[in-house]
C-alpha cells in the first residue's frame, strides 16, 4: 500500500524532506556546539576572575608567556601614559549608545609599554579627538585591570605606514598589539590590559568597560527550534503518506481502490 511513496513525485519529495531535515539537525548540532563553547568561555572567565590580582609580568610568567593563558586575570601595572600616541577603537557601545573606546600606551619603568583600553567615550563627533575630559594623566600611575591577549586586526584598519609614531594613527577597529606596535618608538607587552567595572560611574569619561556576558545565550532554545523543525517536517510528510494510503485503500464508485499516483 506504501510503495507509491517510493515512485515518482513521492520519491521526489522524500529526497527533499531528507535534504530539509539534515540541514534543520545540523543547525540544531551547531547551536549546542556553540553553547558548550560558550559554557566552556564562562567556566574560564570564572575561573581567572578568581585568581589573585598580580603584576601582568608576574602572572606571564605563571603561563609561560603565553598571554592566551591571562586573558580575563586581573594584573597591574605602573607607568606613565604616553597621551600622544594613544588611539580610538571605533564602532562601540555602551547601553545603546555609540561610541569608542580610548586605548593609550602605558610606559613602563624599563622602556616597554603596555597597552590599557581605558574604557568607553560616548560619540560626539566621529572627526573630533579624544575630549580634554578623558584625557589621562600625566603623572605615574597604577592600572589594574582585566588582562586581554592580542586581537586580530580587522580588515577596515589603516595600513601600517608610520603614521603612530606621529600621533595620528587615530583609530583602530580592534587592540591589535603587534599591528600598533609597528607604530611605536617602543617594544609592546603582548596583552593590553582593559580597565572593567560592573557598576561604573556614567558622571565621568572614559566610562569603564562592563565585565563580559556570562549568561548562556540562546543557543539552546535556538537548538531545540531547529530539531522541532525537523520533526514536524517527518511526523508531517508521515501524516500525508498515511493520508493518502488510506485513500487508495477506499473503494472507488466503480467498486475498485483509488489509482495510485
Amino acid at each position: 500500500m506504501y510503495r507509491f511513496a517510493l515512485r515518482g513525485r513521492w520519491l521526489a519529495g522524500l529526497v527533499g524532506l531528507l535534504v530539509v531535515t539534515s540541514v534543520c539537525v545540523r543547525l540544531g548540532v551547531w547551536q549546542l556546539d556553540r553553547r558548550d563553547e560558550r559554557l566552556a568561555f564562562n567556566a574560564t572567565v570564572a575561573e581567572r576572575a578568581e585568581q589573585l590580582p598580580a603584576p601582568f609580568d608576574v602572572a606571564l610568567s605563571e603561563a609561560d608567556g603565553d598571554p592566551d593563558a591571562v586573558e580575563y586575570r586581573t594584573v597591574s601595572a605602573t607607568g606613565t601614559y604616553d597621551a600622544e600616541r594613544e588611539f580610538l577603537i571605533r564602532a562601540r557601545s555602551y547601553q545603546g549608545s555609540p561610541g569608542e573606546h580610548v586605548v593609550t600606551p602605558l610606559v613602563l619603568d624599563d622602556g616597554r609599554a603596555i597597552l590599557v583600553n581605558r574604557g568607553f567615550v560616548p560619540l560626539v563627533d566621529p572627526t573630533a579627538p579624544v575630549p580634554e575630559a578623558a584625557k589621562p594623566p600625566a603623572e605615574r600611575v597604577d592600572v589594574v585591570g582585566v588582562a586581554r591577549a592580542p586581537q586580530a586586526g580587522g580588515r577596515f584598519d589603516p595600513a601600517s605606514d608610520g603614521a603612530q609614531a606621529a600621533g595620528t594613527l587615530g583609530f583602530i577597529t580592534r587592540v591589535d598589539v603587534e599591528r600598533v606596535g609597528r607604530e611605536l618608538p617602543y617594544d609592546l607587552v603582548p596583552l593590553s590590559i582593559w580597565i572593567e567595572d560592573d557598576r561604573p560611574d556614567e558622571a565621568g569619561v572614559p566610562i569603564p568597560l562592563l565585565p563580559p556576558e556570562l549568561g548562556e545565550g540562546p543557543h539552546l532554545p535556538y537548538a531545540i527550534q531547529w530539531f522541532g523543525f525537523a520533526l514536524v517536517f517527518l511526523v508531517g510528510w508521515g501524516l500525508l503518506v498515511r493520508r493518502h494510503a488510506a485513500g487508495l485503500g477506499r473503494p472507488s464508485s466503480n467498486g475498485r481502490g483509488a489509482t495510485a499516483r
